[in-house]
């Protein structure tokens, strides 16, 4: 009769499986937060086109888009330009510039990007829709890294 082996028997490979096993959650986590945005970032696309655009968001039964960020989103404009703006200060770091254009990238493949490192800005056009993307501070300020995410109605 074999004796089943315990985690004490491979360390390594134990270490390896916990190690595997987090990547796995932390990939989970993050295909889900990309999820959640697509869609967020689907309704704002869709309210772009509308006559009464993103104001219509704020007061819609469903909660207002927020695209992953923990504080609300705001419609602002006038008749001629409309934007929804998020915002936070001390951002994590998937809530930073690269980790919002990367998730803007994946729900909005054949948009035009473009990049502007002075001044830490990234620019998406699509149909309808310009998203801008900006990042100031960092880790080591004393307000940490404060992003700005601006979906812009164009017409």
């Amino acid at each position: 009769m074999m004796k089943a082996l315990g985690p004490r028997a491979f360390p390594a490979a134990a270490a390896l499986a916990a190690a595997l096993l987090q990547a796995g959650a932390g990939r989970a986590a993050e295909a889900e937060r990309t999820d959640a945005f697509c869609l967020d970032l689907g309704r704002l696309l869709q309210a772009a086109g509308t006559e009464g655009g993103f104001a219509g968001l704020e007061r819609a039964r469903g909660a207002p888009p927020r695209l992953g960020f923990p504080a609300p989103c705001q419609a602002t404009g006038d008749e001629r330009r409309q934007y929804w703006v998020c915002g936070q200060s001390l951002a994590p770091d998937w809530l930073g510039r690269a980790g919002l254009a990367a998730q803007v990238a994946a729900c909005l493949p054949d948009s035009a990007r473009t990049e502007d490192r002075g001044a830490r800005e990234t620019v998406f056009a699509a149909p309808g829709v310009r998203i801008r993307i900006s990042e100031h501070g960092g880790p080591r300020a004393h307000v940490g890294r404060t992003v700005s995410l601006v979906v812009e109605a164009v017409r």
